[in-house]
């Protein structure tokens, strides 16, 4: 097993290289859509009541939706491939960001919000200067949470196509005794790069935290 595996890597390292840039760059642009459009919710969320409300709701029920299931539920309507991947991984990872960034906000003492209104602050720079920036660990939170979310997502992207570090897994699950040493070089593969992202995450996060939690 362990020559074989050997050998994969050796003579086709460049499949290797090509899988796990599919994965990191499928990783990043889902994390960058989730974000933008998950934090985005979850300020408005968090700053208007009856519409935070209902937008929790439908966060919340997506949130409980497997991943799995999501790709499965799209997949006759967007199809299959690198951008149906895209959008059902992004749909995954969106309702923790908004659940976070809504909590980090709603967390913020009143009285600190009274003194910045009571220095003259208009809302917006309230938001900028001072609530998005005490919301931080919580959002931040969020985003590690559906960062690791989306590695994993990736994984089961390649079952509707999307070329990924889960190809290995596929082929090595379907291909029979053959291909077992496929079926553990992706799954090392994606354990590894989770505990490593994992770790740079909890370094962040630290620093995040020592900064704005008094």
């Amino acid at each position: 097993m362990l020559e074989k595996i050997n050998n994969e890597l050796t003579e086709n390292a460049s499949v290797f290289f090509r899988y796990l840039f599919n994965h990191l760059t499928l990783c990043l642009y889902t994390i960058l859509i989730a974000t933008v459009i998950g934090v985005t919710f979850g300020v408005i969320a968090g700053k208007h009541k009856k519409l935070g409300s209902a937008i929790v709701n439908i966060a919340n029920f997506l949130h409980m939706i497997p991943t799995i299931a999501l790709l499965a539920l799209l997949m006759p309507f967007i199809g299959i491939g690198r951008v149906p991947a895209l959008v059902a991984m992004a749909v995954a990872a969106i309702p923790v960001q908004i659940i976070n960034t809504r909590s980090g906000l709603l967390h913020i003492e009143h009285h600190i919000l009274e003194a910045a209104r009571g220095c003259g602050m208009g809302r917006f720079r309230c938001l900028l200067s001072i609530e998005i920036p005490l919301a931080l660990p919580m959002i931040f939170t969020g985003f590690r949470t559906s960062l690791i979310q989306t590695i994993y997502a990736a994984t089961i992207a390649a079952f509707i196509g999307s070329t990924s570090l889960g190809t290995y897994i596929f082929t090595g699950f379907y291909g029979g005794v053959t291909t077992r040493h496929l079926l553990l070089i992706g799954s090392a593969s994606i354990a590894i790069l989770t505990l490593l992202v994992d770790l740079i995450m909890n370094l962040i996060q630290k620093r995040i935290n020592c900064r704005f939690i008094a």
